[in-house]
C-alpha cells in the first residue's frame, strides 16, 4: 500500500507521532511519503492508495494554513484518507471538522484519531514539568502505534465528538482563526536575551515573523501568525515573551471595536427598519462583521507601529518586556528539529 502523510508539527509532537506512524506501517511492507505542511507549500496530490492528514489542535482546530492546505487538495473520488491530531486536552471537533472538508473534496474517510502529548500553549500556558511530560510522551506514543494498527487493520473509526462539543468548538476555532491568532501574535515581544538568530524567523510556518527596527533588529510578529506556539518554544535563548502591556493594550483595543460593533449592529437595525427582521438582522450581522474586521485590522497595524517604536526606547522597553512567560518552561519533543 502507498501512503502520503501530510503534516505540520508546531514543536514535534505531531512530527513524533507522524514518525511512529511512518515506522509503523514501512514495517509492514508498506511505502510511505512524508510531506510537510507551511503556508508556502501547495498540495500535489498523486495516485496513492491512502492519504493520512496530521496537525496539531489550536483552539479545538486544526492551523489556519492546515486547513488552507486541506482546501486545496485536488477533487478526487472515493479516495481512501484518515486524519490524527495531537492534542494537549481535548481535540474537540477539529477532527470532525477536517475529515468533512476532505468528504467535500472526495474522500472516503474511513479514520480519525489523535494522540495525547504535552501542551506547548506557551503564551498563555506553563508547559509540564520534564517527568510528567515524559509521561504523555510515552501515552501518545502508544496513542500513535495504535492508530497506526487501525489504520493497517482497515478499520473504520471515527474520533467521538458530541453536536453539542463540535458546535461549541466551531464557533472558538473561528472566532481564534479570524482574530485570536492574529490577537496572539502581536502580544509577541523579545527581551533583551534576543541575540539576532533569526531562527524564529527561518522556521515560522506562514513566514510572518521578519526582522524590523532602527539599529539593533529585532523579531516582528506581522497579522498572518497562526499562534502554533513554535518560536516561542523553540528559541534558544528563551528571548521570546508574551507581554502584559501588549497583551493588555490589544484586550482594551477588541472591546472598544466590540462596543463599536453592537452600536454598529443597533443602528444599522434601525436603518434597515423597513424590511423583514430576519432580513434586517443576516444584512445587519455581515455588515458589521465585515467592518469588525477591517477594523480590527487596521487598528492593530496602527498599535503594533506605535508599540513596537516606543519598545525601542530604553525606559519603556522594559515595561513592554514585562512578561508573565519569563519563568514558564519551554517545551519542544525529544529530538526535534523544525
Amino acid at each position: 500500500m502507498k501512503i502520503v502523510i501530510h503534516y505540520f508539527s508546531a514543536t514535534g509532537n505531531t512530527a513524533r507521532g507522524v514518525s511512529i506512524i511512518q515506522k509503523t506501517c514501512e514495517d509492514q511492507g508498506n511505502e510511505v511519503d512524508i510531506k510537510e505542511i507551511t503556508e508556502r507549500v501547495r498540495p500535489d496530490e498523486t495516485d496513492v492508495d491512502m492519504s493520512i492528514f496530521a496537525f496539531p489542535t489550536l483552539a479545538w482546530a486544526a492551523p489556519s494554513f492546515v486547513l488552507s492546505y486541506i482546501r486545496k487538495m485536488p477533487k478526487v473520488q472515493g479516495a481512501k484518507a484518515a486524519v490524527f491530531a495531537t492534542y494537549g486536552g481535548h481535540p474537540g471537533g477539529a477532527l470532525a471538522h477536517v475529515a468533512g472538508i476532505l468528504k467535500r473534496r472526495g474522500y472516503k474517510v474511513i479514520l480519525t484519531g489523535g494522540a495525547l502529548y504535552p501542551d506547548n500553549w506557551t503564551q498563555m500556558i506553563n508547559p509540564p514539568a520534564p517527568e510528567e511530560a515524559e509521561k504523555m510522551i510515552v501515552q501518545g506514543d502508544n496513542d500513535a502505534v495504535e492508530f497506526a494498527q487501525n489504520l493497517l487493520r482497515g478499520k473504520a473509526k471515527r474520533f467521538r465528538c458530541s453536536a453539542v462539543i463540535f458546535a461549541i468548538g466551531y464557533i472558538i476555532s473561528l472566532l481564534f482563526r479570524s482574530i485570536g491568532r492574529r490577537f496572539l501574535g502581536k502580544t509577541y515581544i523579545v527581551d533583551e536575551a534576543c541575540n539576532g538568530c533569526e531562527l524564529c524567523v527561518k522556521t515560522c510556518p506562514t513566514g510572518t515573523i521578519e526582522m524590523a527596527g532602527r539599529g539593533r533588529k529585532r523579531p516582528r510578529w506581522g497579522s498572518a501568525c497562526a499562534a502554533c506556539g513554535r518560536c516561542i518554544n523553540i528559541c534558544p535563548q528563551t528571548a521570546i515573551q508574551t507581554s502584559l502591556a501588549r497583551l493588555i493594550i490589544y484586550s482594551l483595543l477588541s472591546v472598544v471595536v466590540a462596543f463599536l460593533s453592537v452600536v454598529a449592529f443597533a443602528r444599522l437595525q434601525f436603518i434597515f427598519g423597513d424590511i423583514s427582521p430576519l432580513i434586517r438582522w443576516l444584512l445587519s450581522l455581515v455588515i458589521v462583521v465585515a467592518l469588525t474586521g477591517v477594523l480590527l485590522v487596521i487598528s492593530f497595524g496602527i498599535f503594533d507601529r506605535t508599540i513596537y517604536t516606543l519598545e525601542s526606547i530604553s525606559g519603556l522597553q522594559r515595561i513592554f518586556c514585562y512578561a508573565h512567560t519569563r519563568k514558564f518552561r519551554r517545551y519542544r519533543a525529544p529530538r526535534f528539529k523544525p
